[in-house]
C-alpha cells in the first residue's frame, strides 16, 4: 500500500526533538542523532513504499492504450486520418521523451551520488549522507511524476473528444475549436490539480529534511 508522508510526520519530528531538548540541560548528542537517523529511515521507507515507478507505467498504459485504440477505430470508421495519426504520434513521442528523460535523470543522480561513510566514525555525516540519497531519490520521483502529469494534461482532453465523437457520432459543440477549449479546461485542469496534490507529499518531506539538517548543527 502506498504510504503517504504528510505534514503530521514533520510535526511529530519537531515534538520529539523538543521533548529531548527540554528533558535535559546537557543534550545527549548520540541520542539526538539516533532519533534523527530513525526519522530519516522512516522517510526512506515511506519513499520506497510509494512505488511510483510501477504506478507511472500503469498510468501511461491506462491512457495510452484506450486512446490509441479509439484513434485507430475512428480512422477505420470515418476514413479521417489527420488528427488520429497526430494523436498516435503524440503518444509515441511523449512516451519516448519521458523514457529518455528519466534515463538521463537517473544517470545524473547515480553519477553524483556521495561516497559512503561509516556510521561509527561520524554519525552526523552519515545522517547527512542518507539525507542526500533521499533528496536524489525525490528528484527522480518528482521528475517521473511531472512527466506523467504532462502526459495526462496533454492527451486526456483528446481522449475525451475522441470518446465523445465515437459514442455520440458527432462533435460536442457546433464549433470544433470550442470542443477542444472545453476539453482542455476540464480535462487538463482536472489532472493538473490531481498531480499538484501529489507533489505536496515531497514538499512535506523537504520540510522534514530541512528541520533534521538544522538540528544536526
Amino acid at each position: 500500500m502506498d504510504t503517504l508522508y504528510r505534514k503530521s510526520n514533520y510535526e511529530a519530528i519537531v515534538k520529539k526533538l523538543n521533548r529531548l531538548v527540554q528533558g535535559s540541560d546537557n543534550i545527549d548528542i548520540a541520542e539526538k542523532h539516533e532519533l534523527l537517523q530513525g526519522e530519516v529511515n522512516q522517510i526512506i521507507e515511506s519513499l520506497r513504499n510509494r512505488g511510483d515507478q510501477s504506478n507511472a507505467r500503469i498510468h501511461y498504459i491506462l491512457l495510452a492504450v484506450p486512446l490509441a485504440l479509439i484513434a485507430v477505430w475512428h480512422m477505420i470508421t470515418t476514413a479521417s486520418y489527420a488528427l488520429d495519426i497526430s494523436i498516435l504520434l503524440m503518444i509515441g513521442i511523449l512516451i519516448a521523451l519521458a523514457h529518455f528523460r528519466m534515463k538521463k535523470v537517473i544517470t545524473e543522480s547515480q553519477s553524483n551520488s556521495p561516497q559512503s561513510a561509516s556510521p561509527a566514525s561520524d554519525s552526523a555525516a552519515f545522517i547527512l549522507m542518507k539525507m542526500t540519497y533521499v533528496e536524489k531519490a525525490m528528484d527522480i520521483k518528482r521528475s517521473r511524476l511531472l512527466l506523467v502529469s504532462i502526459f495526462y494534461i496533454l492527451l486526456f482532453p483528446l481522449f475525451l473528444i475522441r470518446l465523445h465523437d465515437i459514442t455520440f457520432e458527432g462533435v460536442a459543440f457546433e464549433s470544433g475549436v470550442m470542443a477542444y477549449v472545453v476539453a482542455y479546461l476540464i480535462g487538463g485542469a482536472l489532472w493538473f490539480f490531481y498531480y499538484n496534490r501529489a507533489f505536496e507529499v515531497y514538499e512535506d518531506i523537504d520540510k522534514s529534511l530541512d528541520y533534521i539538517r538544522a538540528s544536526l548543527v
